[in-house]
This record gives C-alpha cells, structure tokens and sequence, in this order.
C-alpha cells in the first residue's frame, strides 16, 4: 500500500510526521510504503497513491491518484472542490475534527484568567526591564 503525505515538514511542529513515527508504522506495517509528496519518487509513482494523508492535496495531484480510495485530512477544515470530486469519483474522505478541543478550551481559560488577574502585566514590566519583586 503506499501512502502519499505531506506531513514531513511543517512551521507547526505538531503537525509534523516524526522519524520516530515512520518507523513505528513500518515495524508494525511492513507492507506500507509512505512517501513524500515533496520527493521525486511521489511524482513518478503519483498514480499509485492509495491513500492521502496531509493537509496540502490539490485537485490537480488528486485528479493524478487513479487508485486513491481516501483521503485524511491532519486538520480540522476540508477543501471543498476536492470533497466534491471525491464524492463523485467514491474516494473516502476523513479529517481530524475536534482533536485540538481541549487544547484551546484549556488555551483560552488560561488566557481568561491570566487577564482577569493581571498576569499580562508581569509580561510588560518584564520587557520594560522593570520587573522587581517590590
């Protein structure tokens, strides 16, 4: 089976496929072939994908895929124009909704509070080189 994903560079560090992962997935799936879609070897073999695993497909790539069956989105959000093709050519399409709910709930409680007490404050001083103990 071979896998497509652009998940091997990012700004985001969590989004990211570690080393670490890769090997894990090829120990315990010997059979799996996952490539880089920035590598020359997916622009020979793009017509063997089976599945897409990223958040950086288009539809000019994915109109190349003649053996995709799905497509898993790392991010919460779905390009439109390619659900659409993928709805009319029976490809499987999945995304990572909800798994950053905690996260930002905690994100954002921790924000509420560090602004209710005055916490930012701290941070201002700080740059100000005028953060004392007093």
């Amino acid at each position: 089976m071979n896998i497509a994903s652009d998940l091997f560079t990012s700004s985001i560090k969590f989004q990211v496929l570690s080393k670490n992962a890769i090997l894990k997935i090829k120990k315990r799936f010997p059979e799996v072939k996952i490539i880089n879609t920035e590598s020359q070897y997916f622009k020979r073999k793009i017509s063997d994908i089976e599945v897409y695993w990223g958040n950086r497909l288009n539809l000019k790539n994915i109109k190349k895929m003649h053996n995709l069956k799905w497509v898993h989105y790392g991010s919460t959000g779905i390009d439109q124009k390619i659900l659409k093709y993928a709805n009319a050519s029976n490809i499987m399409v999945t995304n990572t909704k909800r798994i950053f709910d905690n996260a930002v709930v905690s994100t954002t409680m921790f924000f509420i509070f560090m602004l209710a007490r005055g916490i930012n404050y701290s941070f201002i001083l700080r740059n100000k080189k005028k953060l004392n103990r007093i």
